[in-house]
This record gives structure tokens, C-alpha cells and sequence, in this order.
């Protein structure tokens, strides 16, 4: 940002030298749908599964991963989820979409994937559940690929002690970068001003 150029400017003596890299990515004319309450975002993701849609959900909360995995498992008993948090062993099971997301969710998406020991040859991830463990710097999805992607982002920032910020729930929503539709819960939605 132009703060953090500015810090470096006045604070940095004449033989310190720092590389800034900048992360230009834009929505790119995306809207972003809020929504009243938790319940309408699993109805939405419901609504996405029925026909046929492939889902990623980003969750503030540690639980909310693993409870939202449950409550969709209990409707689509049959859908093909991974839960990933910031659990040394949830991460190791699934390494392979931490080290190149592109490469490993298309194999997902496609049944031949070989991620957990082949837990997943043969099915089709329909989602991906994450908590804050995939936020800064990781990227999904190409906008070329409109085959290898997720149609929808559901963003659940439900944890009524924190205050979010616009930077951080879209920090959040944009790491995947070729969704059709972008959907959020912010619980007490009522105390922001905010662009996300």
C-alpha cells in the first residue's frame, strides 16, 4: 500500500535496501452478496450442490470448518468435502493443495487425485472448506480455466469477539480468483462501513 511505501521511505537509512512486491489482483467487477444469517448460506451452498456447483467456503472460526463439513454432510451425504485448518495434521493430509492449488485442485475436481494417500481417486471434490490457514498470499484458480474452478465463494465470519476489517474479509474471498459469485455472513453486519 502507499502507507507501507511511505514507512519504508522515512524509516530505511541510505545502505538498507527492500523489495516491495505488490498484489495488484483485483474482483474485477465482482459483487459481493451479504447475507442476513448463517442459515441462508447453507441454503445458498445447498442450492449450489443440487446443481452440480463447486464450492469453496472460507471460515473465521477453527470449529465452523468441521461443523459446516457436518451440516452439509448431513443433507449431501454423498458430497465430497475436504476440511482443511491450521491443524499440523488436517495440513499434512492435504499438503499437496497447500503446495500448488492449481495443479492439485483440477487433478480434485477431475477424480485423480492422488492427495491422502488416494483418498479421492475415483470422486470429485465438490468442497473446500478453509479457516484462515489459506489467507494471505495463496492463490486458487486462473481466469482461463473455466473448467478446473469453483462457481462459488461463501465467506462465514462469524466470531462475535472480533471486529473484521474490509482487508481482511476480502483477503479472505479473493483467494479464488475465478468464481461466478461471491457470498458472505458477517455476524453483527450492523456495525460496519465497509467496502469489502
Amino acid at each position: 500500500s502507499d502507507l507501507t511505501r511511505l514507512f519504508l521511505e522515512i524509516w530505511r537509512t541510505d545502505d538498507e535496501k527492500f523489495n516491495v512486491y505488490e498484489n495488484d489482483y483485483r474482483l474485477g467487477g465482482k459483487t459481493v452478496y451479504g447475507l442476513a444469517n448463517p442459515n441462508l448460506v447453507i441454503d445458498k451452498i445447498y442450492d449450489d450442490l443440487r446443481n452440480k456447483k463447486k464450492v469453496f467456503i472460507t471460515c473465521e472460526r477453527k470449529k465452523a470448518c468441521e461443523e459446516t463439513s457436518n451440516n452439509i454432510k448431513k443433507k449431501f451425504p454423498n458430497a465430497n468435502i475436504i476440511w482443511i485448518t491450521g491443524d499440523e495434521e488436517r495440513k499434512q493430509k492435504y499438503n499437496e493443495i497447500f503446495q500448488d492449488p492449481n495443479k492439485e485442485l483440477p487433478l480434485l475436481f477431475n477424480g485423480t487425485s492422488r492427495i491422502n494417500n488416494g483418498e479421492f481417486i475415483g470422486k470429485k471434490l465438490d468442497v473446500l472448506i478453509v479457516n484462515s490457514v489459506m489467507d494471505t498470499g495463496f492463490s486458487i484458480g486462473k481466469k482461463e480455466d473455466i473448467d478446473n474452478r469453483f462457481h462459488s465463494v461463501y465467506g462465514l465470519f462469524d466470531n462475535y469477539k472480533l471486529l473484521y476489517t474490509g482487508s481482511m474479509m476480502r483477503q479472505a474471498l479473493r483467494r479464488v480468483r475465478n468464481a461466478d459469485r461471491y457470498y458472505v455472513y458477517i455476524n453483527n453486519a450492523k456495525n460496519y462501513i465497509r467496502n469489502i
